[in-house]
């Protein structure tokens, strides 16, 4: 496990642990969460998913950092963060690039792919969630504004994510929970919205995992659920699939 910053932000590289492949770079973006310095809780999954040969890069949002700050960011202040990480990773590591977003991180994760393009090899949508538009600007917060927007019911619907999924040509996995009251609609739209240049030519799915929406970092039957999704969406040779 590697320490760094970029810049203000911190990040920990988990380096791969697979001992027949390397596919490369993978960033996680959280969702949600309060809780600072939750970069550390993220490598519970990200340990995962260096056992299947990605370089795993966890890292923190400004709005994590002091709980008592948290309010003087927003969604578009953690895009920056997560567009700055995932620049530095393409511009300072070897190899292909992949993107997880999980639930708010999902819209943030399908913003960088959209804007990398060809550079990401592999988007992985974990329960992604939907924002307004306007809950996306600068000036807008996480306080009573960002509250009220996203209180108004399925204001979700009017979000430029669905469109901005249309323009990315990788390998796309969409991860949807059974018995998710967070995001119960969300996944498979951004799953039908997927461009048909991607669902020509790249590997395209959706699949559908048992329980709520909370839990990855924290229940381990959650969390090899989701490492077997992907692994199976990687194709592994049968042997690695054990």
């Amino acid at each position: 496990m590697d320490q760094f910053f970029v810049n203000v932000i911190p990040v920990i590289r988990l380096r791969s642990t697979a001992e027949d492949s390397n596919r490369g770079n993978l960033m996680i973006i959280y969702g949600g969460i309060k809780e600072e310095n939750f970069r550390f809780t993220v490598t519970m999954l990200g340990g995962k998913l260096a056992s299947l040969g990605f370089n795993v890069f966890c890292f923190d949002f400004r709005s994590n950092l002091d709980s008592s700050k948290f309010e003087k960011f927003g969604l578009c202040d953690r895009l920056d963060d997560a567009r700055e990480v995932a620049l530095w990773v393409r511009d300072n590591q070897g190899g292909p690039f992949s993107l997880l977003g999980l639930s708010m991180g999902g819209p943030l994760a399908v913003r960088v792919a959209s804007e990398l393009g060809e550079k990401v090899k592999n988007l992985f949508l974990v329960a992604p969630a939907a924002y307004h538009r306007e809950a996306m600007k600068p000036e807008v917060k996480f306080g009573p504004r960002f509250k009220e927007i996203i209180s108004v019911p399925e204001s979700w619907r009017e979000t430029d994510s669905f469109e901005e999924i249309k323009g990315i040509c990788t390998n796309i996995l969409v991860i949807k929970f059974q018995d998710d009251d967070v995001t119960p609609q969300q996944p498979k739209i951004y799953f039908d919205n997927i461009g048909s240049k991607a669902t020509l030519t790249r590997q395209v799915r959706l699949v559908i995992l048992e329980g709520g929406h909370n839990g990855t970092y924290t229940h381990p039957q959650r969390q090899e659920e989701i490492i077997g999704a992907i692994r199976d969406f990687l194709a592994l040779p049968s042997m690695a699939r054990d």
